[in-house]
């Protein structure tokens, strides 16, 4: 991919001599360099600080633990936690206690004072309300207004409402604090989803970081090789033993060589800058991965790759671990909520009431209706009977029809599941294959370069097919780069699609594929 623009490199380090057509032998290889130097990132922010030495080559787990903590997209979506948490305190508000409170001042023929004050408090007992409260009415009162009147010390009074059919075994107010706390564990699968696309997008983004490094080593080492080589022709040539065509030749290369350092050292720089969206400093800043934390290129293993046999197993393993299932098995226990709630609201509403009274301190010393330190105790039952109950009935409807919506989105969201897994593995296996096929293209490319290198001491060859050879070698090597990359960003993609990124990151101990 990326060695189109290399115009080759080649991994091949042993250090030969040969001879360009009949010439005397011109050195073309350099001994094993050290790790070439990538090129720093610049950064416009004073804060950033791209060239401070890391604590050893960046990890994957480090990328991740920094999204975990430090991601805005992450972070902002954590915050639908705390939003649920404040939509379950408005729904238990419901339940708090109500204080009323009033009082009057009559003049006139009949001058009174009267003060009353009561506190209801609903609760989640079946329906039940409890009340409770105290007036005290002095002065002059109409007959017909007798039961203003209360002894010296007022009225103390009590009572309890129980519905018995409609709002007994669920009303609003308690399906409203039972979809809350529903809502409150909705939110804990968003923040799963969120975390296996950002963990993804992390890990796709240090794989392209870390094979753009290597590439610029590659496009290095054929520079090197080239800048090597002219440095003998050159020397040839003021002997008057070498030929001005192929010195020419290979200064030409030498220049397309380095425009192809430079187009790998601006991939590699492009690439540390998307990773710096993952990479994070305490502050929560983007931190451009130095050059020295890129670690050394290692070959992948491809023999654990799972097989299409374990394909029942890891759907199964899916199931438990992707949000997206957990999310839909919430809504329909939502959605259970309002259908029981709807159910209920087409009953009559019966309603029975308990209440006493008793006034305190001395009253006018009479017997009867007048008597002011009188006793009360009274129930009642209150009967209401909608006549065509369209509310609860269409929202009964409606919620059933969501629930078989909800139905069918499960039965689809487990089929993406296994497609998704199955695609992975394709993936997988196919990237495996070619990985293997262009680590044999290498092996043979450098074998080629090996044997043009004797035919050229042999005066077999010239350099122009040399170059040739060189760029072939290059390109396999580069292509087992991007192979390797591709590998391990597929395995990102099946840890994706298995969940397995639900929850926060292990240890930074940990081995993550």
């Amino acid at each position: 991919m990326l060695l189109v623009a290399l115009a080759g490199c080649t991994s091949t380090t042993r250090p030969d001599n040969g001879i360009v057509g009949g010439l005397p032998a011109v050195p073309v290889f350099v001994p094993p360099p050290a790790q070439a130097a990538l090129p720093a990132v610049p950064t416009s922010s004073p804060e950033a600080k791209p060239n401070e030495k890391p604590t050893g080559p960046l990890t994957l787990d480090r990328v991740l633990s920094s999204v975990d903590t430090h991601f805005p997209l992450l972070l902002a979506v954590q915050q639908e936690r705390v939003i649920a948490d404040g939509q379950a305190l408005t729904a238990e508000g419901q339940f708090d206690t109500t204080l009323r409170s009033r009082g009057f001042q009559q003049a006139g023929t009949f001058p009174s004072s009267r003060f009353d004050i009561g506190v209801e408090q609903p609760t989640a007992i079946n329906g039940i309300n409890l009340f409770s409260g105290y007036r005290v009415g002095v002065g002059d009162f109409p007959v017909y207004y007798g039961d203003r009147q209360t002894a010296d010390g007022g009225e103390l009074r009590a009572g309890v409402s129980v519905p018995l059919l409609r709002d007994a075994a669920i009303d609003r107010r308690r399906a409203a604090a039972r979809q809350a706390a529903i809502a409150r564990s909705l939110a804990e699968p968003q923040v799963q989803r969120a975390r296996i696309d950002h963990f993804l997008a992390a890990a796709r983004s240090y794989w392209t970081w870390v094979a753009a490094a290597e590439q610029v080593v590659v496009a290095q080492d054929l520079l090197r090789i080239a800048t090597v080589r002219q440095e003998g022709l050159e020397e040839l040539t003021r002997a008057g033993q070498g030929q001005e065509f192929v010195e020419i030749d290979n200064r030409r290369l030498v220049a397309e060589r380095k425009g192809a350092v430079a187009t790998a050292e601006r991939a590699y720089q492009a690439a540390a800058l998307d990773l710096s969206q993952y990479l994070r400093d305490t502050n929560g800043d983007p931190q451009v991965p130095p050059p020295e934390s890129a670690p050394t290129f290692q070959t992948e293993r491809t023999d654990d790759v799972p097989s299409a046999a374990e394909l029942p197993a890891l759907v199964e393993t899916a199931g438990g671990l992707r949000p997206e299932l957990l999310r839909l098995a919430l809504q329909k226990e939502r959605l259970a909520v309002d259908i029981k709630l709807a159910e209920n609201q087409t009953l009559p509403g019966l309603n029975l009431t308990l209440a006493g009274a008793q006034d305190v301190g001395n009253g006018k010393r009479t017997t009867g209706s007048s008597a002011l330190d009188r006793s009360n105790l009274e129930a009642g039952v209150q009967l209401e009977v909608p006549l065509q109950r369209r509310d609860p009935q269409g929202r009964l409807l409606t919620a059933r029809g969501q629930m078989s919506q909800l139905v069918f989105q499960e039965e689809f969201a487990r089929n993406r599941i296994q497609i998704e897994i199955q695609d992975a593995l394709s993936n997988l296996d196919r990237v495996r294959v070619r990985i293997e096929q262009a680590r044999e293209e290498q092996q043979v490319a450098e074998r080629v370069v090996d044997l043009e290198r004797t035919r050229q001491k042999k005066g077999g060859t010239d350099l122009l097919v040399l170059n040739l050879r060189e760029l072939q070698a290059a390109t396999a090597r580069a292509r087992v780069v991007d192979a390797v990359a591709e590998f391990r960003r597929a395995r990102a993609a099946l840890r994706a699609a298995l969940g397995q990124d639900a929850q926060p990151v292990p240890a930074p101990n940990s081995r993550r594929s």
